[in-house]
C-alpha cells in the first residue's frame, strides 16, 4: 500500500474520522499481512 494512503489513514484517525480501535486492529492486520506475505513469497522461492 502507497505510504501516502497509510498517512491519509492516519491522519483520519487521528481527527476522529474513524474509531481508534478500529484504526489500530487495521494497522495490525495490514503488519500481519505484509509479515504473511513474506513468508510465503519466501516459500515459494525455495519450492523446486
Amino acid at each position: 500500500m502507497p505510504v501516502a494512503k497509510i498517512d491519509v489513514e492516519t491522519l483520519r484517525c487521528i481527527a476522529g474520522v474513524s474509531r481508534w480501535e478500529l484504526c489500530i486492529r487495521l494497522k495490525n492486520a495490514r503488519r500481519d499481512l505484509a509479515e504473511l506475505e513474506a513468508r510465503v513469497e519466501k516459500l515459494l522461492q525455495a519450492a523446486p
